[in-house]
């Protein structure tokens, strides 16, 4: 399925269309595909087998577009999990809520359709118990355990790095994002492929967002 959304995105970067990749006083809403602990060969499930990718959840995104100065932006996202996800055991459900403050720039050119992006953001990870008791072999012998039942909050500084390839009202991002960026033993870094769709009339910022229609001639 990834290889085939990859090929995808190949054939729509190549079509011969332009159009601005930030546009500014302009919004869009979109959904992520959200990897959490990417290369840090976490547990995936009970039996504590790992995978590259870490855990994964579908956040809905909201993105909205300052333009600051020429073409560089200011673009405030939220991210946030509508779903919870469940952990490994399915003992909690697990809920990630992330504000960044993202500082962008369109790509050379008039009418571009990449941007990059940097910034600083907050990422909330909620974690709700739901209690009960669990049955699992303590060596040979079935052993009752019990499942937490509290609810527990962190929030971290991240640190964001992203790129974006626009095709008409649609966006398509690519954003790795880091988790106590200047330590190197507890930096985590995850990985979120979204998709986006823009409203609003914006321009692209720093009078890129000029009309290419030609206008017309009013005759006598």
């Amino acid at each position: 399925m990834t290889i085939k959304l990859f090929l995808a995105f190949l054939f729509i970067s190549g079509l011969p269309m332009t159009t601005f990749a930030f546009k500014a006083n302009s919004y869009q809403l979109g959904l992520g595909y959200y990897s959490q602990n990417v290369l840090n060969k976490t547990g995936q499930n009970e039996k504590g087998e790992t995978g590259l990718l870490g855990e994964t959840s579908t956040p809905i995104t909201f993105k909205y577009d300052f333009s600051i100065f020429q073409d560089w932006f200011l673009a405030p996202q939220l991210s946030h999990t509508l779903v919870p996800r469940q952990s490994a055991g399915k003992s909690t459900d697990i809920t990630i809520t992330h504000l960044s403050f993202l500082f962008g720039k369109n790509f050379e050119g008039h009418g571009s359709s990449w941007d990059w992006y940097f910034g600083p953001g907050i990422l909330q990870q909620v974690i709700d118990g739901k209690g009960g008791t669990v049955q699992l072999l303590n060596g040979t012998t079935p052993t009752t355990f019990y499942k937490p039942s509290r609810t527990s909050t962190t929030r971290q500084i991240s640190t964001s790095i992203g790129t974006a390839y626009n095709v008409w009202s649609s966006r398509f991002a690519l954003d790795l994002i880091f988790e106590n960026f200047f330590s190197s033993e507890k930096r985590s870094q995850s990985l979120m492929l979204s998709y986006g769709y823009s409203f609003g009339d914006g321009s692209s910022g720093g009078g890129g967002g000029r009309s290419s229609r030609p206008r017309g001639r009013i005759t006598r």
